[in-house]
């Protein structure tokens, strides 16, 4: 048997080579992992440019004088998920952790979540709000903020006269004000339709199911049955936006 080692030029000669064929299987797998790494670094900032684009809308407030809620109806508009983390209303604070869903009146955390092109609607407690507002500040978890100056609609019962034959009552809705613009369209649901029932209540702000009975800023309604009615007013501002408010009345016999 030949034991004769490898020649140094041999020897050279081959290690060279597996040095080369190492390098290019390094050179693979580090190409590859860039490769892995940068589009995962492109999904990343994708997803973070699309969340650049959340853009939310509030769309109306409605101010519940009988049962002391207030509710907000938010529209995503944007391109993004959202997810909303608070209000601010004149200077009091409100966490998403109070948010309630107005069909159970329970805290429920669905209600910050609003997907692309849907529509939440969030209950809040109104008994530590106030009744009127100026400026309403909605932030969400990608600190995005917006500024609403919705118009504060007011009731006034400005008078009433009761007899056997006429139940008139006069109401008043000039009192409404924007902080921004003006208020443009006085619109009133009278629950004429609906006639009276045991607690007045005919509108309901999760069911959306507001019906207008007359136009304007002061109106007059003669009533043609005794009970308790709810009377609910929508006005809307120069830029669209709403705000609700609702009281009862009780029509003597």
């Amino acid at each position: 048997m030949d034991n004769r080692g490898i020649s140094p030029i041999i020897a050279t000669i081959l290690l060279v080579s597996m040095t080369v064929a190492l390098g290019g299987i390094v050179a693979i797998w580090v190409n590859s992992e860039s490769g892995k790494t940068m589009d995962s670094e492109g999904q990343r900032r994708e997803q973070i440019a699309d969340r650049k684009n959340e853009m939310l809308e509030l769309v109306n407030i409605d101010i519940d004088m009988i049962n002391d809620n207030i509710t907000f109806v938010v529209v995503n508009i944007g391109t993004s998920d959202s997810h909303i983390s608070y209000f601010l209303i004149n200077d009091i604070y409100v966490r998403n952790t109070e948010f309630r869903n107005p069909l159970t009146g329970m805290f429920d955390p669905k209600t910050a979540e609003v997907g692309i092109g849907e529509t939440t609607t969030i209950e809040l407690d109104g008994s530590a709000l106030p009744d009127f507002f100026t400026v309403v500040e909605m932030g969400t978890q990608l600190r995005n903020t917006y500024l609403y100056t919705a118009p504060s609609a007011v009731i006034l019962v400005e008078s009433t006269f009761f007899n056997d034959a006429c139940k008139l009552v006069v109401l008043d809705g000039s009192r409404s004000v924007d902080a921004d613009g003006s208020a443009v369209l006085w619109e009133w649901d009278l629950c004429l339709n609906d006639g009276p029932t045991s607690d007045g209540l005919c509108y309901d702000v999760a069911l959306g199911n507001f019906e207008i009975e007359r136009t304007g800023r002061r109106i007059s309604v003669d009533y043609s049955a005794p009970g308790t009615y709810q009377i609910v007013l929508r006005v809307t501002d120069n830029t669209g936006m709403t705000s609700i408010v609702r009281i009862t009345i009780v029509i003597p016999p």
